[in-house]
């Protein structure tokens, strides 16, 4: 199941659905090729160079799939904190309300994703005030 914040029919519009709401923010659309692009935007310094080594590390030294894909958790889970940095508070809050009313629902994943996007929803909002 897809975590239920990450569609917004409010500026989703005419935007492919294969966009989320954190991209469909910054949206093109290329109409002579006919198709959507975004900016992926993050903070690059939330995501240390040593968990790049670590990952090519890991799938060089090691047959062992599952500890290639521990070191890729890791790497995705800083690259989606690096992403929600770099967000605007609306685009966070309204993540937050969209998920909200399915909150008890939530796997493991989704209850930590939504954990991420309420700590920079709210730490965005507190340096505005």
């Amino acid at each position: 199941m897809p975590f239920p914040g990450l569609y917004d029919p409010a500026t989703a519009g005419d935007i492919s659905p294969l966009l989320s709401a954190f991209e469909a923010i910054d949206v093109e659309h290329l109409a002579a090729v006919g198709i959507d692009t975004c900016t992926a935007a993050y903070e690059f310094g939330k995501v240390p160079e040593e968990q790049l080594v670590r990952l090519e590390r890991a799938c060089r030294e090691s047959s062992d799939g599952e500890r290639v894909r521990h070191v890729l958790d890791e790497l995705a889970w800083l690259v989606f904190d690096a992403t929600l940095a770099a967000l605007p508070a609306r685009t966070l809050s309204r993540a937050t309300l969209l998920a909200s009313p399915r909150e008890a629902e939530l796997s493991r994943d989704h209850r930590k994703m939504m954990a991420g996007i309420r700590k920079y929803a709210c730490a965005d909002w507190m340096a505005s005030a």
